[in-house]
């Protein structure tokens, strides 16, 4: 038994050299795995911190944001509606305004039918000569009250012969007769000529009928002898009329003149009126420049009357001066002489004389 230990003590004190040296190893390596491993977990750990406060920041950044933008979002979301509102109310302010807009075309729609009704009817009424006559003399009357003095002028002016003129201006030249003509019928059918010849015997027709009324108010209204200027009106109560006769009638206008004939439509009466109303104020102004002149003039007689009176004051006043001069150098001496006048008084006597 002995022996047996004996022979294996040396193997069990390899193994036990053994045990010991490979402990001892594996001490180290597991110290040497360690050091080798700290520096791995450290880093590791920096890493996982730095991670998690880059983390971290970029949430809080990423939420930052979100809170702007949802922010922002309210805020524009505000403007919006509140734009909204406003549009709404403008857009329903509009439909207001149109549909008054539109119940106003409505109730003049209806005032246009109303107002065509009432041209038809006027048109068909206006088919009367003697009606038309009588309109033409109203837009005269109504034109001459607008512009001359009510003083200046008579309407249905009546001459010797007891033939009536529309109206006479009065002047400081005389009177100006004035007449309406209306030839409308002849007018209407030149108007409405279908073809050439048609027209042309149209148109003759109404320059006949023109050439009745200038050589009627020539004949009738120019009356020097009368008081009346050597020419007289035309009026034709319608611009196309007149126009038609000035433009594409220049034979009637020669005519006119020849016949000492003014035609006017009714804007050139209104500025005929116009020129006669200036004519008139430049008569009153000269008139009273006359009475101005003449009140200078009498004022200046009236002036030299004073200044001989004032010079007569003048003369009088200075003779008075000059006796007055002398009766203070007369008393001047005077006084003179009684100041240098002493009497002389007696010494009275003493008792010790």
């Amino acid at each position: 038994m002995t022996e047996v230990l004996l022979a294996a003590l040396p193997i069990i004190i390899i193994v036990s050299v053994l045990f010991v040296y490979f402990q001892r190893q594996f001490k180290r390596l597991q110290q040497q795995q360690k050091d080798q491993q700290e520096p791995v977990i450290k880093m590791v750990t920096d890493w996982n911190q730095q991670t998690f406060s880059q983390l971290t920041q970029l949430r809080q950044e990423m939420q930052n944001r979100l809170d702007q933008s949802a922010k922002a979002l309210n805020e524009q979301t505000g403007v919006i509606n509140q734009q909204m509102l406003v549009s709404n109310k403008t857009i329903s302010e509009r439909l207001d305004k149109a549909s008054e807009v539109i119940g106003g075309v409505q109730k003049h729609l209806g005032q246009l039918s109303e107002v065509s009704g009432y041209i038809k009817d006027l048109h068909d009424t206006l088919q009367a000569p003697k009606l038309r006559g009588n309109i033409g003399e109203q837009i005269l009357t109504d034109l001459i009250k607008q512009h001359i003095p009510q003083e200046k002028f008579i309407l249905q002016h009546s001459f010797k012969d007891g033939l009536t003129v529309d109206a006479a201006i009065q002047t400081a030249e005389g009177i100006i007769p004035v007449d309406s003509k209306f030839p409308m019928e002849a007018f209407r059918r030149y108007q409405q000529s279908q073809n050439e010849q048609d027209r042309l015997a149209a148109g003759k027709e109404f320059a006949n009928a023109v050439r009745k009324h200038i050589r009627d108010i020539t004949g009738k209204y120019i009356k020097p002898d009368e008081g009346t200027v050597d020419f007289a009106v035309m009026y034709i109560p319608s611009e196309p009329i007149a126009y038609e006769i000035l433009v594409n009638f220049p034979e009637l206008v020669e005519y006119a003149q020849e016949s000492r004939i003014t035609i006017t439509s009714p804007n050139q009466f209104n500025a005929f009126l116009r020129v006669v109303l200036i004519g008139m104020e430049k008569q009153q102004v000269g008139q009273q420049i006359k009475v101005v002149l003449q009140t200078l003039k009498t004022i200046q007689q009236e002036a030299g009357k004073f200044e001989e009176t004032l010079l007569l004051t003048n003369k009088h006043l200075t003779n008075a001066k000059r006796s007055s001069d002398d009766a203070l150098t007369g008393f001047t001496r005077l006084r003179g002489k009684i100041d240098n006048y002493q009497v002389e008084q007696p010494k009275q006597a003493t008792l010790l004389d």
